[in-house]
């Protein structure tokens, strides 16, 4: 469909991410962890000498809590969600994400996309052109593109979550 490439458009907060670290990166620096705006890139270690510890963020409107955390590793990362930018009516969540086939808010139980990807601009993009495709869908296409992705869907009980084996290899926490 001619839906993902409308929507795979150069976002600004992976851009200023992957900006900055360029700037570092000319210092010879060799560690650094750059977040605008939550979207991250690292690079090398952190003081105490392992791998950048991330949370991802439980997709709640009512509280800050940690849903999972990664070792992120000479990578980026951006999430797209509606959990912090939305309204209700009538009990339907509107996310501010729109679908450029429709041209309106996407509606769908899922809560928000995790991606990484070695450019924090590509892993912005991608993280908003898989919220607009939805857990089914999205999931499919980045199974085929060996991807490392967090899908986290919303259900009557809770959250189920949903990721890749690329994904799988960045997990620090055990649940």
């Amino acid at each position: 469909s001619g839906m993902l490439p409308l929507a795979l458009i150069l976002r600004a907060k992976g851009y200023a991410v992957d900006a900055v670290a360029a700037l570092l990166e000319q210092t010879a620096l060799k560690n650094y962890m750059v977040e605008i705006g939550g979207e991250i890139r690292a690079y090398g270690m952190n003081t105490e000498g392992e791998y950048w510890r991330i949370g991802i963020e439980k997709p709640v409107t009512d509280e800050r809590a940690v849903e999972r955390v990664i070792h992120l590793r000479d990578t980026g990362m951006a999430t797209s969600g509606n959990y912090r930018n939305f309204y209700d009516m009538s009990g339907v969540r509107f996310a501010h994400i729109i679908d450029p086939a429709t041209g309106k808010p996407v509606v769908q139980q899922l809560a928000s996309v995790t991606v990484l990807d070695k450019a924090c601009m590509m892993a912005d993009a991608w993280a908003t052109a898989l919220f607009v495709l939805g857990p089914d869908k999205g999931m499919q296409l980045v199974q085929t593109l060996h991807m490392p992705v967090l899908f986290i869907v919303r259900t009557n009980t809770g959250f189920t979550e949903h990721m890749t084996d690329e994904f799988k290899t960045y997990l620090a926490d055990e649940k």
